[in-house]
């Protein structure tokens, strides 16, 4: 697994695509009001994005996670949260 940080909204729009009821909060995120205020990571296993997550960063870090557990443990083991 690796981890990637990705500021690319297109990138994350199609990731998200995949499961969009699940998704409706990551979404709305994108837009540019709230983007500004995000950090978002991919975690890969080989080519394919496992798990998304979202780190709303406003009065402190706030983790919203999606996809499989595996990946955000990887997330999780390998990046600091500071606010």
């Amino acid at each position: 697994m690796r981890l990637k940080q990705v500021s690319d909204k297109a990138l994350i729009e199609e990731q998200m695509s995949t499961d969009p009821i699940r998704a409706l909060y990551h979404l709305g995120d994108l837009d540019e009001y709230y983007f500004k205020r995000c950090s978002w990571y991919f975690v890969y296993d080989g080519d394919r994005p496992i798990t998304v997550t979202l780190l709303y960063k406003t009065w402190g870090v706030t983790i919203l996670p999606l996809g499989e557990p595996d990946g955000l443990r990887f997330f999780l083991k390998r990046k600091p949260l500071k606010p």
